[in-house]
């Protein structure tokens, strides 16, 4: 890799990093601007899938009784042991979806023009599994918070779910 692609990549990356930062300072003022009112009741989940260790997976996260949108962030913590997070792709719901990877823990920020109410897929994960993985590699939803067009606190369960290794 040339010396100007690798200025670019390192560029790239900053400015990505500075604005999942800048997204998420400004939804927890949202969230704390909110004083406590909240809307609706929302499920985030992460899908349950199977795969073969050294293949690539795709796991959905997908959001259902979707009251009303804005605003979503949060975190999902996977098992770095079992899984290398490779990629992610907007699903259906959002129009624009950043995501940061830490190394076990992946943060999603979403910020709409508007209230989104549709339901299904937010993200598609890809994932590695790991040569000599077996057993389940839990990916855990953390940190939800969700607001809508009005600033107001939108509820959402969070369930988790992960991928299970085929012998």
């Amino acid at each position: 890799m040339s010396k100007k692609m690798k200025i670019t990549v390192i560029s790239a990356s900053v400015v990505g990093v500075a604005l999942i930062v800048a997204l998420s300072v400004w939804l927890v003022s949202v969230f704390k601007k909110s004083g406590g009112e909240s809307t609706g009741n929302a499920e985030i989940a992460v899908e349950n899938v199977t795969a073969n260790a050294g293949k690539t997976v795709k796991v959905p996260v997908t959001i259902s009784g979707n009251p009303g949108v804005m605003g979503i962030m949060f975190e999902l913590d996977y098992d770095s042991d079992k899984l290398e997070y490779i990629s992610f792709s907007k699903g259906s719901v959002v129009t624009d979806c950043e995501v940061n990877d830490n190394g076990g823990k992946i943060t999603v920020v979403i910020v709409e023009d508007n209230d989104v109410k549709k339901n299904g897929t937010i993200a598609d994960f890809s994932f590695r599994v790991k040569s000599g993985a077996s057993g389940k590699a839990d990916i855990k939803l953390n940190n939800i918070n969700m607001c809508n067009y009005n600033e107001e606190t939108v509820n959402a369960e969070a369930v988790s779910g992960g991928v299970t290794v085929k012998k």
